[in-house]
C-alpha cells in the first residue's frame, strides 16, 4: 500500500492507503516542450528521490507522462516533494517505500529509476519482467556481469529502457561524434577523455548512528554488504560497495560519446592500465574511491585512449606531501594532452586525428567542421546542461516507448560504453597492466581481474539473470 504523507506535514504518518501531490515544469523551464498529450501519454512513476530523482519528478517527465507515484526507501525526501508539486499544480500522486508494491500496478507504463547505483540493475530488471518501460540513470551498472545480465533481460522481454546519458540527445555531440566517423580530422590516433577536476581530499571515517525511523536501511542497501548505519554513507557515491567514483559516475558520460566517435556498440579496449590516489583503499568503513586517477587504453587501429580526471594543482597546504601524487598520476600522460585545458570544469571528449582535432563538452565545441555545429561555440555562459538535452532525451524515450524502436541511449550500446569505465576501476584495484577480449568480454589470463567482473550479492537483493 502506498504511504500516506500530507501536503504541508513533515512529520511522517504510520498511516497507509494515502495520496501525495503531484507537479508540473517549475518556472524557468516554461519553454520544454510539450511532446506527449491527451490518451498518447504514458503514466509514469519516479524510484528514487534524490537530486536527479526529485527533478525527474518535477519537471523533466510531467511533459511526458502522467506521473501517479513515486518512491524511496528513505521517506524524509519525500515529504518535500511532496509539499513542492501541491504548491504547483495540486495534483496528487502515491508515496511507496518499497519499490516493488510500485510496479504490481498495472497502471503504470513507466518507470524512471533514480536510485543510488548499486540498485540501478536489480531495479531496471524488476521494471522489465513486470512489463514496464525504463528511463534509468547512469551509471548503467555495478559491475559488468550486470550489464550482461540486464542486455540479456532487455531482449527477452523486449521493454524499452534508456539510460540516462543525455549528451546522446545533444546536437553538438551527435554532430561532432559524426564528423569523426566520416574523416573529418583524418585517421583517428588518440582520444582524450576528460572529467571534471579530482579532489585529494577523500575523507573517513564512517562513524556509526542511529538509523532515522523514516529510513529502511536494510533495504537501502541492497546487495551490499551489511554496514553500520553513517549518513555519509548515502551520498554513495564515495563508496566502492554502492558505486564507481568519478570514474563511472562522470565517466559514463564522456566515454560514451568517446566510444560513440569511435562506431559505436562493437568497440571495446585490448588492454587497460591505470594509476590513481585512493589513500583509504582496504581501510573498512572509509570512502575507497580513486580521484584523481589517469588510465591508458589502446583499441584496434591502433587507436590510443587517455582517460583522467582533469588536473588540479595542490594548494600550498599539501602540496609538497602530493607533488609524487600528481607526478604518478599524471606523469604518464603525453604532452599534448597533458597539456591540453578543457574549456570548462565539466571537461569533455578530444579527439586527435592524423589531419586535425575536435574537442566536444558540454558548454562548447571547437576544431575541424565545428562550423556545421549550428550555433556552435555556445553564447558565453549558455552551457549545454539539463534542460537542453534532457527534455529531448525524455522525448526520445517516450517516442520508442510508443514506436517499440530502439532508444538513441539503449541497453546493448550502453553496456559497451560504461564496460571501459569498469574495466578501469579494476586496473586500479589490482594495480598492473591488464589484457582485454572485447569479444568474449573477458580479460585474458588474470583469474583475478575476471573475478572481478562481478560481486557476491546479500540475500534477498540478488540479482536474477
Amino acid at each position: 500500500m502506498p504511504i500516506l504523507i500530507e501536503p504541508g506535514r513533515r512529520e511522517f504518518l504510520k498511516t497507509a492507503g494515502g495520496t501525495a501531490v503531484w507537479s508540473s515544469v517549475p518556472a524557468g523551464a516554461s519553454a520544454a516542450p510539450q511532446a506527449v498529450r491527451g490518451d498518447d501519454r504514458p503514466v509514469g512513476a519516479v524510484i528514487g528521490l534524490g537530486g536527479r530523482g526529485r527533478g525527474m519528478a518535477e519537471w523533466q517527465m510531467p511533459p511526458y507522462a502522467d506521473v501517479v507515484a513515486i518512491c524511496d526507501v528513505d521517506l524524509r525526501k519525500a515529504g518535500p516533494v511532496v509539499e513542492a508539486l501541491y504548491k504547483r499544480t495540486g495534483r496528487k500522486v502515491e508515496v511507496y517505500q518499497d519499490y516493488r508494491r510500485l510496479l504490481d500496478r498495472k497502471d503504470i507504463h513507466v518507470i524512471a529509476n533514480t536510485t543510488p547505483p548499486h540498485w540501478h540493475t536489480r531495479i531496471n530488471v524488476d521494471a522489465c519482467r513486470a512489463g514496464k518501460d525504463v528511463y534509468a540513470e547512469k551509471p548503467m551498472t555495478l559491475t559488468i556481469d550486470e550489464g550482461k545480465i540486464l542486455r540479456k533481460v532487455v531482449a527477452e522481454t523486449g521493454r524499452v529502457i534508456q539510460i540516462g546519458s543525455q549528451q546522446r540527445s545533444g546536437q553538438q555531440f551527435y554532430i561532432a561524434c559524426d564528423l569523426v566517423r566520416h574523416g573529418r580530422i583524418g585517421k583517428l590516433k588518440q582520444i582524450a577523455v576528460i572529467l571534471p577536476p579530482g579532489s585529494y581530499e577523500h575523507g573517513g571515517p564512517c562513524a556509526e548512528e542511529d538509523v532515522p525511523r523514516e529510513l529502511n536501511w536494510d533495504m537501502w542497501q541492497g546487495q551490499a554488504p551489511v554496514q553500520p548505519f553513517c549518513s555519509a554513507r548515502l551520498r554513495s557515491g564515495s563508496y566502492s560497495e554502492y558505486a564507481g567514483g568519478l570514474v563511472t559516475d562522470w565517466g559514463a558520460h564522456h566515454m560514451d560519446i568517446a566510444h560513440w566517435g569511435m562506431g559505436g556498440e562493437e568497440v571495446g579496449p585490448l588492454s587497460i592500465e591505470a594509476q590513481g590516489y585512493c589513500p583509504n583503499l582496504g581501510k573498512s568503513g572509509y570512502p575507497d574511491q580513486f580521484h584523481p586517477f589517469s588510465a591508458r587504453l589502446e583499441y584496434l587501429d591502433g587507436i590510443e585512449m587517455w582517460f583522467f580526471s582533469g588536473f588540479k594543482e595542490p594548494n600550498e597546504a599539501n602540496q609538497a606531501a602530493l607533488r609524487n601524487v600528481v607526478e604518478q598520476v599524471y606523469g604518464k600522460i603525453p604532452e599534448n594532452i597533458r597539456n591540453y585545458r578543457a574549456p570548462d570544469n565539466e571537461g569533455g571528449v578530444l579527439f586527435i586525428g592524423s589531419k586535425n582535432s575536435i574537442f566536444v563538452g558540454r558548454a562548447v565545441a571547437v576544431g575541424e567542421g565545428v562550423g556545421e555545429l549550428t550555433g556552435m561555440p555556445l553564447p558565453e555562459n549558455q552551457h549545454m546542461r539539463w534542460r537542453a538535452c534532457l527534455y529531448p532525451h525524455m522525448q526520445n524515450f517516450v517516442e520508442c516507448v510508443g514506436t517499440r524502436r530502439k532508444p538513441v541511449s539503449n541497453v546493448a550500446e550502453q553496456h559497451r560504453s560504461q564496460l571501459p569505465c569498469h574495466l578501469v576501476n579494476i586496473a586500479l584495484r589490482v594495480g598492473r597492466k591488464l589484457r582485454w577480449d572485447p569479444k568474449r568480454e573477458e580479460f585474458v589470463g588474470d583469474q583475478e581481474a575476471n573475478s572481478q567482473l562481478r560481486r557476491a550479492q546479500r540475500e534477498p537483493y540478488q540479482i536474477k539473470g
